[in-house]
């Protein structure tokens, strides 16, 4: 892995020495008061200078009647100013130099009104022609508790409130290796409360807002550097510019930074008129689980299932498979949390020969020493002093302890135990306590860098985590084929229309590389009986027209022509129908085929409308798509064994002898997708028959949709 590089982009905004706070108010318990007391308790940025109408003293602190009259080069604008007031302070701002600017003000688009959305216009255009950075607005503001420097009004950060969760004097002690990033202040600033009393500590909490100019990705570009932030945090409502998120995510494996995502809002897939199959199934939430699938990306449903994936991911360490080890002081508990492991899938081995033996010499007889061991409360060892009899196992890659944390001297017995594990093993160690813990635990844990988890669901989500971050390796990189990917370009230019036809796209992939079979498009009925008689009986007549995408459903389709008359009224009938149900088509002609033998039919397709870049989709094939939603979903491009990996996830390989031919043609298409990604919003290969017996496949229908 490579190791993180200092991030200077948003160092001034992040770490700012002086800040001024226009907009600074007298009001007791507003957000100005808010902000001003935790600028004073805080004492970062060092130089806070005030700015308010009246010229009035505010805590202690003479103001400045304008943002005219404030110094030269500011690092950080904390604005809150009513928004009518908003863009006339950042011009200013702007022109004496300031690094960047928080708007916390609200009333741009998040009001829903003509003027609150001129309101934001005009405020991203000052952005851009001032080149001034702006976070928000309807933000929150920031925390960088690495450097303990406090830009938000929110609750959370007020001293009493951080002492009651944290058991310190002040927010100095939430400083940690998590950071959150939120497109919501509100949620983004929970996430640190909640989060502080399950043994987390933070680096940032950022809040994001409107994002008329930082948005999320550019934080998270700085946080996957940051020397201090192990664990990123996101809540992601949607993205600016979807195409930068592999890039960062990419870099975020090369530093060992885990990304833990909540994308939320409904797919707007469905809500327009799909031209292929493969739009109308793969939405942008699925190409967003695609992405984060193959940057192993853990994505979370809720926030307590982020705070439990973060938890077990701070602690840096990470198991080499899925085989958990559990020792418990309670059977029930441990029957329970051996269901619950099961349900993700995983396993509970049987132990090599040594720690059976270890484990017999050290408990009654009575008690289980099979996986998991349940070491029944005669016991005269304690559950700890077992797991670290056993840690060292070769058929383990993780250990958990379920036990009763509910007293301070099982806490101060089990703490020596545990602090040897830590200390020795290369295993990640996971507690449960199926009581409800004393204070005591979570301090001492916390210490050790050992997740205590309290409910069963959150402990095998934890464990299933660490397994993930400990077995996702990096997609190989594909080989280029510049040539055939120009030879393809070329082809896809020739047709004017935005669909092609079934003959033009795969001409296109004939071009690239891809082998299908031979077919002649015809425009007379006679044509269509000499291509019938080259050809070989029987064979199929499909009408070609980029406005009849579905053929099938026009009439434009028939079957088995086995004869020279049937071949000749199969054309006549094919052209009456698509005329009578799609009048205004302009029909090309009608492509004849040889039938096909029958197979195992697969969807393979391609999305290109979210702006993540080209998603494969793989399907049930033929007329199951519309009826059964089995797909899966992966960024292109990758290679032959990711091929391979995605129809076994479909289950193919239940059906057909070999995925040879599949996977290399679905690795093509995959390929094929990302050299024409700027051309091709849609690819729609339906079905692709896959025979049983010899794994040969046959593309038998095609349709590109371009941008």
């Amino acid at each position: 892995m490579n190791t993180k590089r200092e991030s200077t982009a948003l160092e001034r905004f992040l770490r700012p020495r002086s800040a001024a706070v226009v907009g600074a108010s007298r009001s007791a318990g507003g957000p100005s008061d808010s902000l001003l007391h935790a600028l004073r308790e805080y004492g970062n940025p060092h130089e806070v200078h005030l700015v308010n109408p009246g010229g009035h003293l505010i805590h202690d602190r003479q103001s400045y009647r304008s943002v005219h009259e404030l110094p030269d080069e500011v690092d950080l604008a904390l604005i809150m100013v009513p928004a009518s007031a908003v863009v006339e302070a950042l011009e200013v701002c702007a022109a004496k130099r300031f690094g960047g600017a928080i708007v916390y003000s609200a009333g741009f688009a998040d009001e829903s009104s003509e003027q609150g959305h001129r309101r934001e216009a005009d405020l991203a255009s000052l952005a851009r022609r001032t080149g001034l950075r702006i976070l928000g607005p309807n933000s929150q503001g920031f925390l960088n508790l690495t450097d303990h420097t406090v830009t938000s009004f929110s609750p959370s950060v007020r001293a009493a409130a951080m002492a009651k969760s944290l058991g310190a004097e002040d927010i100095r002690g939430a400083r940690g290796n998590v950071a959150v990033i939120a497109q919501s202040g509100g949620l983004g600033f929970s996430l640190l409360a909640r989060g502080l009393g399950r043994g987390l500590r933070f680096s940032h909490v950022i809040s994001t807002g409107n994002e008329v100019d930082l948005e999320l990705q550019d934080f998270l570009e700085y946080l996957v550097d940051d020397p201090a932030t192990d664990v990123v945090l996101m809540y992601i409502e949607g993205l600016k510019d979807p195409s930068r998120f592999q890039t960062i995510a990419a870099r975020a494996q090369e530093t060992s930074t885990r990304l833990v995502a909540a994308k939320v809002g409904v797919s707007q897939a469905g809500q327009r008129a799909a031209l292929s199959h493969t739009g109308h199934i793969a939405g942008d939430d699925r190409a967003y689980s695609a992405v984060f699938d193959r940057y192993g990306v853990e994505m979370v449903s809720d926030p307590d299932e982020m705070l439990d994936v973060a938890l077990a991911l701070s602690t840096g360490r990470a198991s080499r498979g899925r085989r958990v080890a559990m020792v418990s002081a309670s059977g029930g508990s441990a029957v329970w949390l051996a269901d619950s492991l099961a349900a993700r899938g995983l396993d509970l081995p049987e132990l090599s020969p040594s720690s059976s033996d270890r484990l017999q010499s050290m408990l009654p007889s009575f008690a289980s020493t099979a996986n998991p061991i349940d070491i029944s409360g005669a016991a005269v060892v304690g559950p700890a002093q077992v797991l670290e009899a056993i840690a060292d196992d070769p058929n383990v890659d993780a250990l958990l302890l379920s036990t009763t944390l509910a007293r301070a001297q099982r806490i101060e017995d089990d703490t020596p135990a545990l602090a040897a594990l830590v200390a020795r093993a290369d295993k990640p160690t996971v507690v449960y306590s199926y009581t409800e813990p004393h204070p005591l635990a979570h301090e001492r844990l916390r210490e050790l860098g050992i997740p205590l988890y309290t409910g069963i669901s959150a402990c095998a989500r934890g464990l299933d985590a660490l397994a993930r971050a400990g077995t996702w390796q990096a997609e190989p990189p594909t080989p280029s084929q510049d040539r055939a990917a120009n030879a393809a370009r070329a082809s896809l230019a020739l047709s004017a229309a935005r669909v092609l036809c079934e003959y033009e796209a795969k001409d296109a992939l004939r071009a690239f590389g891809l082998t299908v079979a031979d077919e002649e498009l015809a425009v007379t009925r006679d044509q269509a009986v000499e291509a019938a008689r080259r050809l070989g009986h029987p064979v199929a007549l499909k009408v070609q027209s980029p406005d009849v995408p579905h053929k099938a459903a026009a009439g434009g389709v028939a079957l088995g022509c086995v004869t020279a008359a049937e071949v000749a009224d199969a054309f006549d009938v094919v052209i009456a129908a698509v005329a009578a149900n799609v009048p205004q088509a302009d029909v090309h002609g009608v492509l004849v085929q040889p039938m096909l033998p029958r197979g195992f039919e697969l969807l393979v397709g391609v999305q290109n409308q979210s702006g993540l870049g080209p998603m494969m989709v793989l399907g049930l094939g033929g007329a199951l798509v519309e009826i059964l939603d089995r797909t899966v979903s992966y960024p292109a491009p990758f290679g032959v064994a990711t091929a391979r990996r995605l129809l076994v996830g479909l289950g193919v390989q239940k059906i057909v002898s070999s995925l040879d031919d599949a996977a290399a043609l679905v690795s093509t298409i995959s390929e094929f997708a990302a050299h024409t990604a700027d051309l091709v919003a849609e690819i729609d290969l339906n079905p692709v028959v896959i025979e049983p017996d010899s794994g040969r496949v046959h593309l038998l229908d095609a349709l590109i949709v371009r941008h």
